[in-house]
């Protein structure tokens, strides 16, 4: 059904006077449709939250976690050598009470000194509903994404994942696992730790 709107109204982060500004939706004129409220949003996930023990690090391909690194510059993820065992780590939150579907996950790393070959990132999702076993780890599929790293060591680059649903639905618990894929010699063969920097999970309204 549509709707028309009055001269200005906010509608969550849209500001709406005719258009729709600061959304990746599309609006031409002054009435909403379903269509115009299938919306991107995105949460980011800080490296210094991520969970680096326990069993939902290691359930998937991972044997150990990452390692946030405190010192100097920002907050980060260190990930072993691909040519090491696969470190993972997890996030967890609330899916708002808007949500309806999974979107990207974009995960922005660098590498410490490889300048050749490709990096490997894998990621699954856990959700859990009122009702359902908080402690019982169950990942759906992994889904991965590699990329040929930077040519210049330390320089930003990103790595985007579609992720494979886990029956989720607004208000669930969600657990995002992230790893390295060390057993995958042609996609994963670049040298020396990866740098995790920040990691961004988008949805659709």
């Amino acid at each position: 059904d549509a709707a028309t709107l009055g001269p200005k109204k906010i509608v969550g982060n849209l500001e709406v006077d005719g258009s729709i500004i600061n959304a990746s939706g599309a609006l031409t004129n002054d009435t909403v449709i379903d269509a115009d409220l299938s919306i991107t949003e995105c949460i980011q996930l800080p490296a210094q939250s991520a969970k680096i023990t326990g069993d939902r690090v290691t359930d998937g391909d991972a044997s150990q976690g990452a390692q946030i690194d405190a010192g100097e510059g920002g907050w980060r993820l260190l990930f072993d050598d691909g040519s090491a065992a696969d470190e993972a780590a997890v996030w967890q939150f609330e899916l708002p009470e808007y949500w309806s579907a999974h979107g990207s996950l974009r995960i922005h790393y660098s590498m410490v000194s490889a300048t050749t070959n490709e990096v490997e990132f894998e990621a699954a999702v856990d959700c859990k509903s009122d009702g359902d076993a908080v402690a019982t780890v169950d990942f759906a599929a992994i889904a991965v994404d590699s990329e040929t790293v930077p040519g210049t060591a330390g320089q930003r680059d990103e790595i985007s994942i579609t992720l494979t649903d886990d029956s989720c639905a607004a208000k669930d618990t969600i657990f995002i696992y992230v790893s390295t894929d060390a057993d995958d010699l042609t996609a994963d063969d670049a040298t020396g730790d990866r740098e995790v920097h920040d990691v961004t999970y988008c949805f659709n309204h």
